[in-house]
């Protein structure tokens, strides 16, 4: 394009800035054309050639399956117990037990998340307000105590970094949570204020005081501790904060510490439980036909043989290798974190590591991190995927939603059909039909949920009573290809992208305009010089209505899947 400009001298002014925008959007143009290479980043292992092993049974028809706690089991457990997955139980576990109410859970990828203003999620039925302050991340229960606005909608004060509500002013210190402002109080009522108080403001009561959350960061993550949403302080002693800090390590992924690894990141809120999601990721056998034609073929399925290898009764999870060539594990480590890894024939490895984050009822986030050992690959395989990793992220998350959608409607739905099942008073092995030893870690997860459902299934005091009314709706296709509110407004690098595409999109309709006018032989006569902004009149409109396809495709997602086509 510059020599097409740079044959007319008096392509000067409106032109020049032509040709800067078309020199800025042919790079987004030629990344756009790698959104394919980065579509080929998978939540999942991509599906192998099995190889033999020994037959072995692990189950027989299945196992009871229950998903709220309100679930009524009354068949008899040692019957159950006694069938199923072939190996010793471990109740003698010595560790503090995991569940939801006393458990670290992720809530955002720091790179994704605003760092210049509050923003809300919600975790366990939760509102959660998080922000950044200097070099630290601060959440707390997204409630202030005065009249109950979320604080979200507030801002944090520059002097102190305390969060200020947006109704009357009273502001909050991050870490305690402690009531440092109200602007109507006067002076008396600090003099007389009884009995004495815990908050750093004299004359505020301790129910005056917001919900701090322990926030912490852990490889790129924001993590809180939801002890605080069950009305449970954290304690303060030097044992008590060892233990928590051991159990957020436990989730630590060793992979992203090694030398040559690069990862991408990837996050969006789903209208199903955490445990379909969780489900769905445990199950390689279903990428040739669910991602036929995005990341993978229908040509390619075989046998996924799977042999669960620690007991499924551990409250803190198990693990599972999959027999294939090249072979893989994939490991459960409660209550939402699942990893996969695929050693690929000595050459490199792959790992999947995927959170499914209990939001509200009905609903989850997942957070996936796909991660590759990039400088064990020989090229010219190191070269391209070096080149997909370093993608604008906006990029990348375009290709990842392609693939989640591949799942995304059928996911719903069946969610509804395993609620019908609680309904018509059915359990899990009534329901459903498992005769391959490709649903063995499927089995052994819905065993684990049959267990420790007490303890995973009790949503925070602070779930709005009508969510569990609204996990039952059915949505609409357009709802469930919404991306707009399920992922672009809260990525930071989606909702910058989408801004600058909405800035570009009229600067190249001037462009084209413009460009236009002189091809028709305003202001020259000079054939050649028509014919090239004629050419670059093209490009730019073409360019135009490429950018325009992103950023819609930003919004909502394209349906029927390519499987379908």
């Amino acid at each position: 394009m510059m020599l097409l400009l740079g044959a007319s001298s008096s392509c000067t002014g409106s032109s020049s800035r032509v040709m800067i925008t078309s020199i800025w959007v042919f790079y987004i143009l030629f990344s756009s054309i790698l959104v394919g290479v980065g579509s080929s980043f998978s939540i999942f292992p991509p599906p192998a050639q099995s190889r033999a092993v020994p037959q072995r049974h692990y189950y027989s028809e299945g196992v009871p399956f229950s998903l709220h706690a309100e679930i009524q089991n009354n068949e008899q457990q040692q019957q159950e117990e006694e069938e199923g997955l072939e190996f010793e139980t471990n109740d003698n576990n010595t560790t503090a037990p995991v569940s939801w109410a006393s458990s670290w859970f992720p809530l955002a990828f720091v790179e994704s998340t605003d760092q210049k203003r509050p923003t809300k999620h919600y975790l366990l039925g939760a509102p959660i307000v998080v922000w950044l302050f200097g070099n630290e991340w601060y959440a707390m229960l997204d409630k202030c105590p005065h009249r109950l606005a979320p604080l979200s909608e507030g801002r944090i004060v520059p002097s102190t970094g305390d969060i200020e509500c947006p109704y009357h002013g009273f502001t909050f210190d991050g870490t305690s949570g402690n009531c440092t402002r109200v602007p109507q109080q006067q002076q008396e009522e600090q003099q007389q204020a009884t009995p004495p108080t815990t908050s750093s403001l004299p004359g505020i009561k301790t129910r005056g005081c917001a919900t701090a959350l322990p926030c912490r960061v852990q490889q790129g993550i924001i993590w809180v501790h939801s002890a605080p949403l069950y009305g449970t302080n954290t304690e303060t002693t030097a044992a008590a904060a060892m233990m928590e800090e051991e159990d957020l390590r436990r989730y630590r992924i060793e992979a992203l510490e090694q030398k040559g690894v690069l990862h991408v990141d990837y996050f969006r809120d789903l209208p199903m439980e955490w445990s379909t999601l969780a489900e769905n990721v445990l199950d390689p056998a279903h990428l040739p036909f669910t991602h036929h034609k995005t990341i993978s073929s229908r040509d390619k399925a075989k046998p996924v043989p799977l042999v669960v290898r620690t007991p499924w009764n551990n409250d803190r999870g198990f693990q599972a290798d999959r027999n294939t060539d090249p072979p893989g594990s994939v490991e459960f480590r409660a209550p939402h974190l699942i990893v996969a890894e695929t050693a690929r024939n000595g050459s490199f490895t792959d790992w999947n590591v995927v959170h499914a984050i209990p939001t509200l009822p009905g609903r989850c986030r997942l957070l996936v991190r796909v991660v590759f050992e990039v400088a064990a690959m020989k090229p010219p395989m190191k070269w391209i995927f070096s080149l997909a990793f370093r993608q604008p992220a906006f990029l990348l998350h375009l290709g990842n939603h392609k693939i989640l959608e591949d799942d995304n409607i059928f996911l719903h739905a069946q969610g509804h059909n395993y609620r019908m099942l609680v309904q018509q008073n059915k359990t899990f092995r009534d329901g459903t039909y498992l005769p391959t030893t490709a649903d063995a870690v499927v089995i052994a997860f819905h065993r684990w949920l049959k267990k420790y459902e007490s303890q995973h299934s009790n949503w925070s005091p602070h779930t709005p009573p009508g969510s569990f009314l609204d996990r039952d709706v059915v949505l609409t296709q357009s709802e469930l290809l919404d991306r707009k509110h399920t992922h672009t407004q809260a990525c930071s690098s989606c909702s910058s992208a989408k801004k600058w595409l909405e800035r570009l999109d009229p600067v190249l309709g001037v462009g084209t305009i413009l460009c236009t006018i002189r091809a028709f032989g305003v202001g020259t006569t000079n054939s050649i010089i028509r014919w090239r902004f004629g050419i670059l009149a093209c490009i730019l409109y073409s360019i135009k209505i490429k950018l325009c396809g992103m950023r819609n495709n930003m919004d909502d997602g394209i349906w029927p899947p390519p499987r379908n086509k």
